[in-house]
C-alpha cells in the first residue's frame, strides 16, 4: 500500500489535510509534528510520498526532505510554503521537490498535488527493472499455452501489434492475464524497444482519473506542472499509458 508522511506543526491542518486525503486517495498517512518524530517513521516504514512544512524546528523542511531522500530514494516530496513566498517556492523546487502546495492548505489543491505527486512515484516505481525480462523463449512473451484458442490468441495479439496505432482494450477478470496480453502486444509493436508503463486507475480518485490521463492541470496552480504521466508517455514514443485496473463503472 502506497503510503504519505505528513509533517507540519500545525496540528489542526496536519490532520485535517490528513483525513482528507485518506478518503479522497486511499493511501496510509502517517502524521508527525517534528523532524525527530519523522525521521522515526522513516526508520518503520517505507514511505511513498513526504509533504512537509517548510519551516520546522531543529531541522527545516529542505534539509529534512534532503535527510528523508537519503533513506528513501524513490520518496517523492512536496513542500508547504506560505502563500506568495517566491523565493520559498524557486530554493524547494531546485532542492529536488516534485511540487509544492500552499500553506495554509487549500485541501482540493492539496489532494491533487498528491494524486500527481504518488502517481509519479508509480510510473518511475515501474520503469525500475524488479526481475528478469520476459523473454521469447518463455512462452508466448510469458504466456503459457498451447490450446487451439490460445493460439488463435498469439495469432491475433501479433496481427494486433503489427498496427503501432491502434487502441487496444483488454478486458477480463482479475488474475486472467490482461497484463501479459497487453505486455505482448507491447512486444510485438514499433515500439517494443520503448517503455511499456502500466498504470493503476483504481489507484486514482475517479475525478482525478481524466487529468491523469489526459494530463490536463487547472489553471488555479502558481506553477507549470506537466502531469507525470504525460511525461511519461512522451518516453514511451507517444505510445498511451496501459492501463491494468480501473473502478467499477
Amino acid at each position: 500500500m502506497r503510503s504519505i508522511l505528513l509533517i507540519d506543526r500545525d496540528k489542526q491542518n496536519r490532520t485535517t489535510l490528513a483525513a482528507k486525503l485518506r478518503q479522497k486517495i486511499g493511501a496510509l498517512v502517517l502524521e508527525a509534528e517534528e523532524p525527530k518524530e519523522a525521521l522515526r517513521v522513516i526508520d518503520d516504514t517505507e514511505i511513498s510520498l513526504l509533504i512537509t512544512d517548510i519551516f520546522l524546528p531543529d531541522k527545516g523542511g529542505i534539509e529534512l526532505m534532503k535527510m528523508i531522500r537519503q533513506k528513501c530514494p524513490s520518496v517523492v516530496s512536496v513542500v508547504s510554503i506560505p502563500e506568495g513566498n517566491r523565493d520559498a517556492i524557486v530554493e524547494v523546487l531546485n532542492a529536488g521537490a516534485l511540487f509544492y502546495v500552499n500553506a495554509p492548505y487549500d485541501l482540493d489543491e492539496a489532494v491533487i498535488i498528491a494524486a500527481h505527486s504518488l502517481a509519479h512515484h508509480d510510473l518511475v516505481k515501474h520503469r525500475e527493472p524488479t526481475g528478469p525480462k520476459i523473454r521469447k523463449s518463455d512462452g508466448f512473451h510469458g504466456i503459457i499455452g498451447k490450446s487451439s484458442k490460445m493460439l488463435k490468441l498469439f495469432d491475433f495479439v501479433k496481427r494486433v501489434a503489427e498496427d503501432g496505432d491502434s487502441t487496444v482494450l483488454v478486458q477480463g477478470e482479475s488474475g486472467t492475464g490482461k497484463e501479459l496480453v497487453a505486455k505482448a502486444i507491447h512486444a510485438f509493436s514499433p515500439r517494443s524497444e520503448k517503455n511499456f508503463v502500466p498504470v493503476n486507475c483504481a489507484a486514482i480518485p475517479d475525478e482525478l482519473l481524466a487529468r491523469e490521463l489526459f494530463g490536463h492541470v487547472q489553471a488555479a496552480f502558481t506553477v507549470a506542472i506537466v502531469s507525470a504521466i504525460s511525461a511519461s508517455v512522451g518516453g514511451a514514443g507517444g505510445l498511451r499509458p496501459d492501463i491494468w485496473s480501473s473502478s467499477p463503472g
